[in-house]
């Protein structure tokens, strides 16, 4: 693995949560195609910083060059869930299972909402 992103994730272990954002963009600077720093990035921004408008831009990326990634793809999903954009995140979660196939996590998103919805705590999902 590379050493930048060893330290980004060395970082991010440490709860330097800040500094791993950093190295993780001197990271995506220099291999800008891998979308492993995109999406650990977001995730990071999204999880951790709670910053969505910037983890939604990482996250895209990450989906992006690599479609197929369903980590990729559910992070994406919850920033545009947590954003409001619920639409949007049923489009994609539509757009990686017509593109990879079953998803045990969309799967499991799913059965949470529609539990939601018959317990009326539909707003409790993050």
């Amino acid at each position: 693995m590379n050493a930048l992103f060893e330290e980004a994730i060395s970082l991010r272990d440490q709860g330097d949560y800040k500094g791993a954002c950093k190295m993780f963009s001197v990271f995506i600077e220099k291999w800008p195609d891998d979308f492993g720093g995109y999406l650990l990035k977001g995730g990071i921004l999204l999880f951790q910083l709670h910053l969505t408008d910037q983890a939604l831009d990482c996250l895209q990326k990450a989906v992006q060059l690599n479609p197929k990634s369903e980590l990729s793809s559910v992070a994406l999903f919850h920033c545009l869930w947590k954003k409001g954009e619920s639409d949007l995140a049923f489009e994609e979660a539509k757009r990686y299972v017509k593109t990879a196939g079953r998803s045990e996590e969309y799967d499991f998103i799913l059965k949470e909402i529609n539990e939601s919805i018959d317990n009326n705590t539909l707003e409790d999902i993050e």
